[in-house]
């Protein structure tokens, strides 16, 4: 949360319009249960991305609040 929190008052702070996460965490060997429950409950999804394979994925619009 605190990684997030900077990450949106640095794009406010530079005239930035949205963030665009990509989390790596979908094929862990040992995958963590938890985050995957967080990250779901803030919206992300489970996207295939050209050049990178599976990974949770979120645009988090600025403008609108997400």
């Amino acid at each position: 949360m605190a990684l997030g929190s900077l990450a949106r008052r640095y794009a406010m702070g530079n005239g930035l319009a949205a963030i665009e996460w990509i989390i790596h965490a979908v094929n862990c060997a040992k995958p963590n249960l938890k985050l995957r429950r967080v990250l779901e409950q803030r919206g992300f999804t489970i996207e295939e991305l050209p050049g990178i394979g599976s990974a949770y994925y979120l645009i988090d619009d600025l403008m609108t609040g997400r």
